[in-house]
């Protein structure tokens, strides 16, 4: 079980705060080590006790993403979560491929960039292209 320590006393919030203007609600979030107690919603905090939180169930998320700088492929410029232009529907076996200049490009488009090419260079930056993984 993962405990999380926060240090904060979480108290009801008296009538002399409900009419605390925005202006002094930002000052008192803004001096957290101060013995001022900081509204926060319908609580009052005040900076003094731990309170301890165990976490019982954990439900998490996650996002994908491609871990380029471009989002789109250099040659045919297509989106790298689409599709180039000589596949048919998105994710037919058309992976980004990197170089070790971290230029990326389709699969697809490179390697027909490299065979109409005799000199094999990367189409961005014309340094010699040699693939981080192999093709």
């Amino acid at each position: 079980m993962t405990e999380v320590v926060t240090n904060y006393k979480l108290v009801t919030l008296d009538n002399e705060y409900e009419s605390i203007n925005e202006n002094e609600y930002f000052e008192l979030l803004a001096k957290p080590e101060a013995e001022e107690p900081v509204l926060l919603g319908s609580l009052l905090t005040t900076c003094k006790t731990t309170m301890k939180v165990t976490i019982k169930r954990w439900h998490t998320v996650s996002s994908w993403h491609w871990d380029v700088n471009e989002e789109s492929c250099g040659i045919c410029r297509m989106a790298f979560d689409g599709c180039c232009v000589d596949c048919k529907f998105p994710g037919d076996n058309c992976p980004p491929v990197w170089g070790v200049c971290n230029h990326a490009f389709h699969m697809h488009c490179i390697l027909k960039w490299l065979n109409s090419n005799s000199q094999q260079q990367c189409p961005m930056c014309r340094a010699e292209w040699h693939a981080k993984v192999k093709i």
